[in-house]
């Protein structure tokens, strides 16, 4: 699996003899990593590598202080306010690795007030992320580290789901990159996601569904993002079509994507990857059994 060898590999960083050589290494790999890993549904075991460097909650602060203390040419030390010299602040770092241990645990150690209380601002995220810069280097060209999807995510994880939408809002909305904005898919598709997600636990069904049709319509015509097609139309399925009537059509889209991705006859082992990242309120065997759409059908659902 992708993930026993990704820690392979993080072993062997954190093996050789001169950590701070290896800093800035391991500074991304739990970053982008950890991104990936949640969204294909494997978070707890991307969880152990953050475990391996006792990166959790309460110390994620002490341990990015230390990490970075070998690479502050490029890492801005907490409460620095040098502008114009570093690519990344601790401040960051520290929050995306927090709201990350949210995300991937099956059961966070961190309750939805703690959360609510010490979440940082908009404001302040944009200042974390621009880190003395006039725009966010990591949010203008980095896929998988935006600070605002992140937060929106954590929020959705607790339940926070009015709270989340204000993050997820300002993700999908700002493309100003003086304000943490970015123009990248992968970010807007993921908050799109979280935003209709969200407003479906909300109850707000339409508008739930023209979320997850916005995370569709940001990678629809993308190649290269076959399994964000699938996860959007996996998220339509369980939280909008299933719940009106409308499952049909669901399956009908989602087994469309997944034969986009994998060819008509997919493996069992492919299959097996996918099902983490769906969840488990989606049955693939179910989903691949469905008929196609009718014609007026697909009319409907396009």
């Amino acid at each position: 699996m992708w993930m026993d060898r990704c820690m392979g590999f993080f072993d062997h960083v954190l093996a050789e003899p001169n950590q701070a050589s290896e800093a800035f290494v391991t500074m991304w790999i739990l970053i982008l990593w950890s991104s990936y890993a949640t969204q294909v549904g494997r978070g707890e075991q991307c969880l152990q590598a953050f475990s391996k460097v006792n990166c959790t909650w309460s110390n994620a602060e002490d341990y990015v202080d230390t990490l970075s203390e070998p690479i502050q040419g490029m890492v801005r030390p907490r409460g620095d306010k040098t502008a114009g010299q570093h690519l990344l602040t601790t401040e960051y770092v520290s929050w995306l690795y927090r709201l990350r241990g949210i995300i991937m645990a099956a059961k966070p150690d961190v309750s939805a007030d703690e959360l609510a209380d010490t979440l940082p601002s908009i404001e302040d995220m944009i200042w974390m992320a621009n880190a003395g810069l006039p725009s966010s280097w990591v949010h203008t060209g980095f896929a998988g580290a935006n600070l605002f999807v992140a937060a929106c995510e954590a929020c959705e994880k607790l339940g926070l789901h009015e709270l989340a939408l204000e993050y997820a809002e300002h993700a999908t909305t700002t493309t100003d990159l003086t304000k943490g904005g970015c123009i990248l898919p992968s970010e807007h598709f993921r908050a799109h996601c979280c935003k209709g997600r969200c407003l479906a636990s909300l109850g707000k069904a339409d508008e739930a569904e023209a979320a997850l049709e916005a995370a569709l319509a940001c990678v629809e015509s993308l190649p290269g993002y076959t399994l964000q097609r699938v996860l959007a139309l996996g998220a339509l399925k369980v939280h909008v079509l299933d719940k009106d009537g409308r499952g049909a059509e669901g399956s009908a889209r989602l087994k469309a994507a997944i034969h986009q991705m994998l060819g008509e006859s997919p493996a069992a082992e492919q299959l097996a990857e996918l099902a983490p990242a769906l969840g488990g309120a989606i049955d693939l065997a179910t989903v691949l059994a469905a008929p196609p759409l009718h014609a007026g059908q697909v009319g409907d659902a396009i």
